[in-house]
């Protein structure tokens, strides 16, 4: 008989990633024929899967979208403050999550889909994939100038060594400078706490690419279709 793994079976139904599917699971939230599952468990045909109560069946087709998030959407399914979502800015059959996410305060390129074996390649550090992120900053002008060596060098936060791959500063006006930092690490809202940590202050945050694929003119608040070659 056929089986495949619980966490890729939640990542193919469109629910959320592998590393999402792991957490839900420990959380003991997802049972298998009326059973709190474990980590590891297989799904066999005929097995009847939930997750946070609800039916989880799994799915053929793969959609990935690329959408310009606008500030004050958060990327999650729901929230209990009421928040609007991203998903709220795609269709919504069949059900997708955000790879990876933007803090509520950011906007720019996000990409959303129901592949979990794409999103783990996306998000994966082996893979190094890149992304590109225009960010505003005020503050001490003797400060900022030094952004881009600080960022390039790298520097340790609450345990955690963050550093940019490339740093390009694009404008400057008043007390502001415009840079372009392009990183492949993925800590939770890295570059505005290596700001932070200057002294400086995010006046704006934009992600504009990740991989290969660019937001270009992708209107804020609007999605397209895209396919993983545009990615990876």
């Amino acid at each position: 008989m056929d089986s495949i793994r619980l966490n890729k079976y939640l990542a193919d139904s469109g629910l959320c990633s592998r590393r999402a599917a792991d957490d839900l699971i420990q959380a003991g939230k997802v049972s298998i024929n009326n059973k709190v599952a474990k980590l590891g468990n297989r799904v066999y045909d005929g097995d009847r899967v939930e997750a946070n109560g609800s039916l989880i069946t799994s799915i053929t087709k793969k959609v990935y979208y690329a959408l310009n998030k606008p500030k004050g959407y958060i990327c999650s399914a729901n929230d209990e403050a009421g928040r609007q979502t991203c998903l709220m800015l795609v269709p919504n059959t069949p059900r997708v999550f955000t790879i990876g996410r933007l803090d509520v305060f950011s906007e720019g390129l996000i990409i959303l889909t129901n592949d979990g074996d794409f999103a783990q390649a996306i998000i994966h550090p082996k893979n190094k994939i890149s992304k590109k992120y225009e960010i505003v900053v005020s503050g001490n002008p003797k400060v900022s100038k030094q952004l881009p060596e600080k960022f390039t060098t790298g520097f340790s936060i609450d345990g955690d060594f963050m550093k940019a791959d490339n740093v390009a500063k694009i404008g400057e006006s008043k007390n502001q400078k415009t840079f372009v930092v392009e990183i492949h690490q993925g800590f939770n809202r890295q570059l505005r706490k290596m700001v932070a940590a200057m002294g400086l202050r995010v006046e704006s945050l934009t992600r504009v690419s990740v991989g290969l694929l660019q937001i270009g003119d992708l209107a804020s608040g609007k999605c397209r279709e895209i396919s993983p070659k545009e990615v990876i």
